[in-house]
């Protein structure tokens, strides 16, 4: 067991490394395991920050990394929030045809209407299609950034 976890760190040193040679992220930070039943079903997690001069908190993104190879990225972490219909559209319009579902959430009790958004997990087989869906989620991101009101 010793030398199969040994083994899985050397390659997720190596995936992490990739992650911060991308253009678009920031910083590389492990985050703790989340427990699903008994047991640890992600191996590693991370929190990973795209543009974060440009995007702050709003480009936090998880990313997992599985025993059985496979990968995981979502935005759940740290969601943000909506506060007008426009701003709720173009959200809406900014993720259309990507590979990400948006969990929209109204928040009652305020004076105001307000949506929280957040990504949840989407699991896939390669790092290389990672690469591609962090890509893309920085793209929506900025675009969000620049024509959204959100926080």
């Amino acid at each position: 067991m010793r030398r199969m976890d040994k083994e899985f760190n050397k390659k997720v040193a190596g995936y992490i490394d990739k992650l911060k040679k991308m253009e678009q992220v920031t910083y590389v930070e492990e985050a703790p395991l989340i427990k699903k039943g008994k047991r640890n079903i992600i191996a590693k997690s991370f929190i990973v920050e795209l543009d974060y001069d440009q995007l702050c908190l709003m480009g936090s993104v998880d990313v997992f990394i599985y025993y059985d190879g496979s990968f995981g990225i979502a935005k759940y972490g740290i969601p943000f929030g909506i506060n007008d219909l426009r701003s709720l559209q173009d959200v809406i319009k900014f993720f259309y045809g990507t590979p990400f579902h948006l969990n929209l959430e109204k928040v009652n009790n305020l004076d105001i209407v307000r949506y929280i958004v957040s990504i949840p997990e989407i699991k896939v087989s390669s790092f290389r299609l990672l690469e591609i869906y962090i890509e893309q989620m920085n793209i929506s991101l900025h675009e969000i950034d620049k024509h959204c009101h959100y926080d």
